[in-house]
């Protein structure tokens, strides 16, 4: 029996990323709530990359 959890990832925009989206127009900030919605259930799907020199740290690319 393979039992899968749903675990989800908690996405934290800072202040001014939060800012900038409001000021988008709505399209942009629907594909932008997809793809955040998206990384917090597998925030290593796509170009991600592991960040040199620190443990546990990793990047979105594009």
């Amino acid at each position: 029996m393979n039992s899968k959890k749903n675990l989800n990832y908690k996405v934290i925009l800072a202040k001014e990323a939060s800012t900038y989206i409001s000021r988008l127009n709505r399209e942009v900030q629907a594909r932008l709530i997809k793809r955040l919605e998206a990384l917090s259930i597998d925030p290593f799907s796509g170009d991600v990359k592991k960040l040199k020199g620190k443990s546990n740290r990793w990047r979105c690319i594009g």
